[in-house]
Protein backbone atom coordinates (compact mmCIF):
# COMPACT_ATOMS: atom_id res chain seq x y z
CA UNK A 1 0.00 0.00 0.00
CA UNK A 2 1.34 3.37 -0.90
CA UNK A 3 -0.09 6.93 -1.48
CA UNK A 4 -1.07 6.12 -5.03
CA UNK A 5 -2.37 2.35 -3.89
CA UNK A 6 -5.73 2.50 -6.80
CA UNK A 7 -4.01 4.45 -9.00
CA UNK A 8 -3.38 4.34 -12.70
CA UNK A 9 -0.71 6.14 -14.18
CA UNK A 10 0.57 6.56 -18.03
CA UNK A 11 4.23 7.30 -17.99
CA UNK A 12 5.10 8.22 -21.50
CA UNK A 13 8.60 7.59 -22.61
CA UNK A 14 8.84 5.16 -18.88
CA UNK A 15 11.67 2.99 -20.51
CA UNK A 16 14.91 5.53 -20.20
CA UNK A 17 16.49 6.26 -17.70
CA UNK A 18 14.19 9.44 -16.31
CA UNK A 19 11.10 7.25 -17.54
CA UNK A 20 12.25 3.97 -15.53
CA UNK A 21 13.02 5.64 -12.47
CA UNK A 22 9.50 7.80 -12.34
CA UNK A 23 7.84 4.30 -13.57
CA UNK A 24 9.60 2.46 -10.34
CA UNK A 25 8.77 5.03 -8.20
CA UNK A 26 4.85 4.81 -8.69
CA UNK A 27 5.07 0.82 -8.89
CA UNK A 28 6.20 1.39 -5.76
CA UNK A 29 3.92 3.81 -4.11
CA UNK A 30 1.21 1.46 -5.07
CA UNK A 31 -0.25 2.97 -8.37
CA UNK A 32 -0.30 0.46 -11.75
CA UNK A 33 1.36 2.26 -14.77
CA UNK A 34 1.27 1.81 -18.18
CA UNK A 35 4.49 1.56 -19.28
CA UNK A 36 4.92 3.50 -22.72
CA UNK A 37 7.74 2.22 -24.99
CA UNK A 38 8.44 2.64 -28.63
CA UNK A 39 9.62 -0.75 -29.44
CA UNK A 40 9.64 -4.69 -28.00
CA UNK A 41 13.34 -5.04 -26.74
CA UNK A 42 15.58 -7.31 -23.77
CA UNK A 43 14.87 -3.76 -21.73
CA UNK A 44 11.34 -3.98 -21.83
CA UNK A 45 11.38 -7.69 -21.37
CA UNK A 46 13.36 -6.86 -18.10
CA UNK A 47 11.05 -4.14 -17.26
CA UNK A 48 7.61 -6.20 -17.81
CA UNK A 49 9.31 -8.77 -15.26
CA UNK A 50 10.49 -6.48 -12.77
CA UNK A 51 7.41 -4.81 -12.57
CA UNK A 52 4.77 -8.42 -12.88
CA UNK A 53 1.17 -7.29 -12.52
CA UNK A 54 1.74 -3.96 -11.13
CA UNK A 55 2.10 -2.35 -14.36
CA UNK A 56 2.00 -3.42 -18.66
CA UNK A 57 3.87 -1.77 -21.18
CA UNK A 58 2.21 -0.12 -24.39
CA UNK A 59 4.29 -0.87 -27.43
CA UNK A 60 4.01 2.38 -29.61
CA UNK A 61 6.98 4.31 -31.82
CA UNK A 62 5.25 7.86 -31.87
CA UNK A 63 6.76 10.04 -34.76
CA UNK A 64 5.86 13.31 -36.40
CA UNK A 65 4.91 11.01 -38.92
CA UNK A 66 2.48 9.38 -37.61
CA UNK A 67 1.22 11.88 -34.96
CA UNK A 68 -2.50 11.96 -36.34
CA UNK A 69 -2.94 8.54 -35.50
CA UNK A 70 -2.59 9.20 -32.15
CA UNK A 71 -6.45 10.24 -31.80
CA UNK A 72 -7.20 6.77 -32.39
CA UNK A 73 -4.41 4.77 -30.40
CA UNK A 74 -4.21 2.94 -27.47
CA UNK A 75 -2.38 5.71 -25.63
CA UNK A 76 -5.14 7.43 -25.98
CA UNK A 77 -7.47 5.44 -24.34
CA UNK A 78 -4.62 4.76 -21.34
CA UNK A 79 -4.48 8.38 -20.86
CA UNK A 80 -7.75 8.68 -21.23
CA UNK A 81 -8.55 6.92 -18.04
CA UNK A 82 -5.39 8.32 -16.08
CA UNK A 83 -5.08 9.40 -12.59
CA UNK A 84 -1.72 10.23 -13.49
CA UNK A 85 0.16 11.39 -17.01
CA UNK A 86 4.01 11.81 -17.18
CA UNK A 87 5.39 12.53 -20.09
CA UNK A 88 9.38 11.98 -20.55
CA UNK A 89 10.17 10.98 -23.75
CA UNK A 90 10.95 14.11 -26.51
CA UNK A 91 13.64 14.43 -29.01
CA UNK A 92 16.94 16.53 -28.62
CA UNK A 93 19.35 17.40 -31.22
CA UNK A 94 21.78 20.38 -31.08
CA UNK A 95 21.96 22.48 -34.33
CA UNK A 96 22.18 26.32 -35.39
CA UNK A 97 19.12 27.58 -36.40
CA UNK A 98 20.53 27.86 -39.65
CA UNK A 99 21.28 23.93 -40.01
CA UNK A 100 17.88 22.85 -38.66
CA UNK A 101 15.50 21.48 -41.16
CA UNK A 102 11.79 21.43 -41.82
CA UNK A 103 11.27 17.67 -40.49
CA UNK A 104 13.60 18.96 -37.54
CA UNK A 105 11.16 21.70 -36.65
CA UNK A 106 8.11 19.56 -37.12
CA UNK A 107 9.64 16.88 -35.15
CA UNK A 108 10.33 18.97 -31.80
CA UNK A 109 6.92 20.68 -32.45
CA UNK A 110 5.10 17.77 -31.92
CA UNK A 111 6.87 15.43 -30.25
CA UNK A 112 8.34 17.61 -28.07
CA UNK A 113 5.66 20.45 -27.51
CA UNK A 114 2.37 19.41 -28.73
CA UNK A 115 2.44 15.82 -27.88
CA UNK A 116 2.23 16.83 -23.77
CA UNK A 117 -0.27 19.01 -24.69
CA UNK A 118 -2.39 16.91 -26.32
CA UNK A 119 -2.12 13.84 -23.97
CA UNK A 120 -3.03 16.39 -21.28
CA UNK A 121 -6.79 17.12 -23.31
CA UNK A 122 -7.11 13.37 -23.57
CA UNK A 123 -6.42 13.05 -19.93
CA UNK A 124 -8.01 16.03 -18.33
CA UNK A 125 -11.80 14.98 -18.85
CA UNK A 126 -11.33 12.15 -16.41
CA UNK A 127 -9.31 14.01 -13.85
CA UNK A 128 -11.90 16.84 -13.46
CA UNK A 129 -14.27 14.03 -13.27
CA UNK A 130 -12.67 12.37 -10.29
CA UNK A 131 -11.80 15.72 -8.95
CA UNK A 132 -7.85 14.93 -8.71
CA UNK A 133 -4.77 13.90 -11.32
CA UNK A 134 -1.21 14.61 -11.50
CA UNK A 135 0.35 15.64 -14.33
CA UNK A 136 4.22 16.43 -14.80
CA UNK A 137 6.12 17.26 -17.72
CA UNK A 138 10.13 17.58 -18.70
CA UNK A 139 11.35 20.59 -20.16
CA UNK A 140 14.93 20.92 -21.01
CA UNK A 141 17.94 23.32 -19.65
CA UNK A 142 16.47 26.84 -18.49
CA UNK A 143 13.40 26.16 -20.83
CA UNK A 144 11.37 27.60 -17.77
CA UNK A 145 11.28 30.69 -19.15
CA UNK A 146 12.42 32.84 -22.49
CA UNK A 147 15.78 32.36 -23.35
CA UNK A 148 18.81 32.37 -26.19
CA UNK A 149 20.27 29.02 -27.46
CA UNK A 150 23.07 28.84 -30.10
CA UNK A 151 22.42 25.52 -30.92
CA UNK A 152 19.40 24.45 -30.11
CA UNK A 153 16.52 27.08 -30.42
CA UNK A 154 14.32 24.64 -32.00
CA UNK A 155 14.19 22.46 -28.98
CA UNK A 156 14.07 24.86 -26.35
CA UNK A 157 11.32 26.71 -28.25
CA UNK A 158 9.46 23.72 -27.81
CA UNK A 159 9.76 23.03 -24.26
CA UNK A 160 9.62 26.40 -23.28
CA UNK A 161 6.36 26.00 -24.72
CA UNK A 162 5.91 23.23 -22.18
CA UNK A 163 5.80 25.77 -19.27
CA UNK A 164 3.06 27.60 -20.70
CA UNK A 165 1.18 24.70 -21.00
CA UNK A 166 1.93 23.26 -17.50
CA UNK A 167 1.19 26.77 -15.88
CA UNK A 168 -1.90 26.75 -17.63
CA UNK A 169 -2.77 23.46 -16.76
CA UNK A 170 -2.32 24.32 -12.94
CA UNK A 171 -4.16 27.50 -12.96
CA UNK A 172 -7.27 25.71 -15.14
CA UNK A 173 -7.02 22.94 -12.53
CA UNK A 174 -6.53 23.61 -9.57
CA UNK A 175 -10.16 23.57 -8.43
CA UNK A 176 -10.30 19.89 -9.72
CA UNK A 177 -7.28 19.15 -7.48
CA UNK A 178 -4.96 18.65 -10.33
CA UNK A 179 -2.14 19.59 -10.58
CA UNK A 180 0.48 19.88 -13.15
CA UNK A 181 4.44 20.45 -12.98
CA UNK A 182 7.51 20.51 -15.04
CA UNK A 183 11.01 19.13 -14.27
CA UNK A 184 14.31 20.56 -15.78
CA UNK A 185 16.85 18.30 -15.30
CA UNK A 186 19.39 19.84 -17.70
CA UNK A 187 22.00 17.08 -18.89
CA UNK A 188 21.80 13.48 -18.29
CA UNK A 189 23.69 11.16 -19.62
CA UNK A 190 20.76 9.18 -21.40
Amino acid sequence: MGRFSGKKAVVVGGTGDIGLAICRRLVGEGAFVTVHCSAKSEKSEKIQKEFGNNAELLYMNISENDFDGLDKSLLKEKVSEADILCVVMGPFAQKTIEDTSLSDWKKFALLDYALPGLLSSYALPYMKKKMWGRIIFFGGTRTFSINAYKTNAAYAAAKTGVSVITKSIAVECAPYNITCNAIFPGFVDS
